[in-house]
């Protein structure tokens, strides 16, 4: 919740689990070697909570650097499919040029053989004319 990290439950029992092995060896060993020698360990319970938290924040900031990560390299790539997206836009824009230019230029050659015929035509009268 401080982190406003959206994690699934099952994810933090894992992890929870995972904290809290390391702990429970510790813990198994020093009944151990306390039931044979009779050493003691002052505030040992405190460790042993304090070892379970520092694995669980550490997993927790982990957690929250891999997907900070995760979201730039999606950054990225939204960024660079914009890109490709533009370029791919623009060289669509050229093609779309180059073929209006080269149906513009073969019109244009039809257009102007159609104005050389009737540039010949001016010299003669017409032919329905009666003048």
């Amino acid at each position: 919740m401080i982190l406003k990290l959206k994690i699934r439950y099952i994810a933090i029992f894992n992890m929870a689990v995972y904290a809290i092995t390391l702990p429970t060896i510790l813990d198994i060993i020093y009944i151990g070697i306390n039931s044979f020698y009779r050493y003691t360990i002052d505030y040992f319970e405190i460790m042993y909570i304090l070892i379970s938290s520092i694995y669980m924040i550490a997993a927790i900031f982990i957690l929250k650097t891999d997907f900070n990560k995760k979201q730039g390299e999606v950054q990225k790539i939204i960024e660079i499919q914009e890109e490709i997206k533009s370029e791919t836009e623009e060289k669509q824009k050229e093609n779309q040029d180059k073929e209006d230019k080269q149906q513009n230029r073969d019109t244009g050659k039809k257009d102007k053989k159609e104005e050389e015929n009737t540039d010949n035509d001016e010299g003669e009268a017409p032919e329905a004319s009666k003048a």
